[in-house]
């Protein structure tokens, strides 16, 4: 597990034994990397509210567990996202990942891995801090705050 400290945000990263051989190719660092950008994002979108956020990396069937437990849906996915604070003063949050749904859709996306994890992530963060895609415009925003923040911060 590695903690990322930022003044807004605690991300806290934990790889299920499943999801491990589908992280070796990840680039050194990836772990804080991805404590950091949540942070950044996290300050831009709101503010001063402090937030604490487990990353999860799990594999298909948990992925697909989870899927069907909270949505109701029976299939994996790449990202799940879930809120469990109970107040608008503080985000307590849980980010499940699944990288081998995510590795078979790198082509779709035209990118590698560790951008398709940052990608998942940041998009995790999003629905955390208040970002949803239930209608097109919806999904057009969301995927706008995405590029932007991949373009500005460089992943």
């Amino acid at each position: 597990m590695c903690a990322s400290h930022h003044p807004q945000v605690r991300a806290r990263l934990r790889v299920d034994p499943p999801a491990k051989p589908h992280l070796r190719g990840m680039q050194r660092g990836w772990k804080a990397g991805l404590g950091k950008m949540a942070g950044e994002v996290w300050k831009r979108e709101r503010g001063d509210v402090p937030a604490s956020v487990a990353i999860v990396f799990v594999g298909p069937e948990r992925m697909r567990e989870l899927n069907r437990s909270f949505r109701g849906k029976d299939a994996v996915t790449d990202v799940l996202t879930f809120d469990l604070a109970d107040s608008a003063d503080r985000v307590e949050g849980e980010i499940y990942v699944c990288p081998e749904y995510a590795a078979g859709q790198l082509r779709t996306y035209g990118t590698d891995l560790n951008q398709e994890i940052v990608r998942l992530v940041l998009h995790g963060v999003l629905h955390l801090a208040g970002h949803d895609h239930h209608t097109l415009a919806d999904g057009k925003r969301m995927a706008d705050h995405t590029r932007r923040y991949l373009r500005e911060l460089a992943w």
